[in-house]
């Protein structure tokens, strides 16, 4: 299985893991480096200092905690859903036959002209010529329409803007 092809909810537990195991690690490096507060440093923003980098460390890994625990759950929840969702919407939808004759019978079509009109490639209002872009490219023109109360104003916002 590709790493593309698994569940978005498995990808995104294996992130986590990852972050987890980086923090630790990094967190366990800066315990194991010698902590010399002695020595005179000048401070900065660019200053590395090892106290600091330890609590904001530890503040990481308990905001990380807390997400688990209760951000978590509710983000994998919408992936897997939405997952479904998707599987869903890809299944083809099976229609009832007796509401297909009736159709068949109500348009006085023949099966073979049915089904000739059932292969031909889906279209969209794209594929008519309407006066969508001529509104678009005047939508200021009917801006001013709308405001001066010649044309409604349901009308400048539905068909003077873009969709694509």
């Amino acid at each position: 299985m590709a790493m593309g092809d698994e569940p978005m909810a498995n990808r995104l537990e294996v992130t986590m893991k990852q972050v987890f195991q980086f923090a630790v690690a990094s967190m366990s490096l800066i315990l194991a480096a010698p902590l010399s507060a002695q020595e005179e440093h000048a401070s900065g923003p660019l200053t590395v200092e090892g106290g600091l980098m330890f609590w904001t460390i530890v503040v990481f890994l308990i905001l990380l905690a807390v997400l688990k625990r209760f951000a978590w759950p509710a983000v994998l929840g919408a992936v897997e859903a939405r997952e479904k969702a998707l599987e869903e919407v890809r299944t083809p939808k099976t229609c009832d036959p007796s509401i297909v004759e009736e159709i068949i019978k109500r348009l006085g079509l023949g099966n073979g002209e049915f089904d000739r009109l059932m292969a031909l490639p889906r279209k969209s209002y794209r594929d008519y010529q309407t006066y969508k872009r001529t509104f678009e490219r005047l939508r200021w023109l009917f801006w001013v329409a709308a405001k001066m109360e010649l044309v409604p104003r349901s009308f400048y916002l539905k068909f003077t803007r873009k969709y694509d």
